[in-house]
């Protein structure tokens, strides 16, 4: 093989590397594909799983109809409104305040810079780690101890991922602590699904980490802290969408991961290409191209040409390239491009195939549970049916007041009538006694 680095590091052989290629197969394998599709549907069946949870509470805790009237706003916010109230005209105390777009851009602007300073803080410290990586491999290469230089792969790679860990470890304690307003459980979501195809035992060490943290908590809660203020809420409002929207970015990390980051397809490619017996024999050979060493630029070749104990003139590198012999030595092969053509592909094609699943498994489980829903259904033909005995009643009771007030009516004409027969006969007795 190629040296690794220029001038301090020299030729090897490709079969010391076994030892890292067998671990990394444990992480690189077709399993990983199917893992991500089924971490994918299991985010859409804990979605639609909440959601019927979700309605049993609703249910249970009488919330079916309940509604936000309006947001709690925090103690902060009113303390700056009741300053800003204070601050104006005594003619306009009168009048609602609330904080402006100019009171709040400088609450924007601090978020945004954390945002941007955090990014660019992880960029910087996976800069750093390949900066390491770089040097110790060379400065592993100058060791005069043989042992160090026949290990210098795995050296290397096993400090790094160690590095990697800590550095994961402690800005997940610091993205924490600054985000410790919204949810850890938040994030933690996020890092299962978006990277679940670089690290599949990412939900493991989630799972063991909340199975502790439940118990902390619920320890916190009984001994340490006073009894939180409780508000009522039908849902999570807008953080069921922001679990939803990681969901669906998910799905495409994990393509891009498994499509630019792994042998998936590559492996694939050259079985059902170039293989001439559609075995895997071979693909190894496939994927390194040649360099002659002649070619190398002036201060760039080994300095220990003769360290395998014989001169080497042709030496392999993993890529895609011309060998030096043909009519364009070094330049990209049509390989490359069939490879990066399938890449794009697969993406394309796990990414709507997953989604596709995804919206099929929302199709298929209800978002109310069948037992709550018969219980809300019964509980509608209940009111409904008070409803109507209720109306009955009442028009029962209006008829019976019709008919009291017709009786009393017609009892009123009766007496009336009366009353006006009598008249003529006293005007009668009354007109002769008068001639008499």
């Amino acid at each position: 093989m190629c040296p690794l680095c220029d001038r301090v590091c020299s030729y090897w052989k490709l079969s010391t590397a076994c030892g890292t290629a067998r671990a990394s197969h444990l992480f690189d394998n077709p399993a990983t594909v199917f893992f991500s599709i089924f971490m994918a549907l299991w985010a859409a069946m804990f979605m639609e799983h909440w959601k019927r949870r979700q309605m049993r509470l609703n249910y249970e805790w009488d919330l079916t109809g309940f509604e936000d009237e309006e947001d709690h706003p925090r103690a902060e916010y009113e303390f700056r409104v009741m300053q800003k109230s204070l601050s104006k005209d005594q003619k306009l105390q009168h009048k609602t305040e609330k904080l402006s777009c100019r009171d709040r851009l400088p609450a924007y602007m601090t978020n945004i810079v954390m945002m941007l300073l955090m990014i660019g803080v992880t960029f910087a410290i996976v800069f750093g780690v390949i900066l390491y990586r770089i040097s110790t491999k060379a400065a592993l290469h100058m060791s005069s101890n043989p042992i160090t230089r026949n290990h210098v792969q795995l050296t290397v790679k096993t400090t790094a991922a160690i590095i990697n860990l800590v550095v994961i470890l402690i800005l997940d304690e610091v993205y924490g602590a600054v985000a410790r307003w919204l949810t850890v459980l938040v994030i933690q979501f996020g890092f299962v699904t978006l990277f679940v195809a670089s690290f599949p035992l990412a939900p493991l060490f989630a799972l063991l980490n909340n199975i502790i943290e439940i118990r902390l908590d619920a320890k916190k809660f009984v001994t340490e802290l006073r009894r939180p203020v409780a508000a009522r809420a039908k849902d999570i409002g807008i953080w069921y969408n922001i679990l939803r929207g990681v969901a669906k970015v998910a799905v495409i990390i994990n393509a891009f991961v498994i499509s630019f980051t792994s042998d998936f397809i590559p492996r694939m490619v050259y079985q059902y290409m170039y293989s001439p017996d559609g075995s895997m024999h071979g693909f190894v050979n496939h994927t390194l191209s040649y360099f002659n060493v002649s070619h190398f630029q002036e201060g760039k070749e080994t300095l220990d040409p003769l360290h395998l104990g014989y001169p080497v003139e042709i030496c392999r590198y993993k890529d895609y390239r011309e060998p030096p012999w043909s009519t364009t030595p070094y330049e990209i092969s049509k390989e490359f491009w069939a490879v990066l053509a399938v890449r794009l592909a697969f993406v394309i094609v796990f990414q709507n195939v997953v989604m596709l699943m995804s919206d099929i498994v929302d199709w298929l489980i209800p978002d109310i549970p069948k037992d709550i829903s018969l219980q809300i259904h019964k509980e509608k033909i209940l009111l409904i049916d008070l409803f109507m005995k209720e109306e009955q009643v009442k028009l029962q009771f209006r008829e019976s007041r019709l008919s009291t007030a017709a009786k009393e009516n017609c009892s009123k004409s009766n007496n009336n009538n009366n009353s006006t027969t009598a008249h003529p006969r006293s005007r009668l007795h009354t007109d002769s006694t008068k001639s008499l």
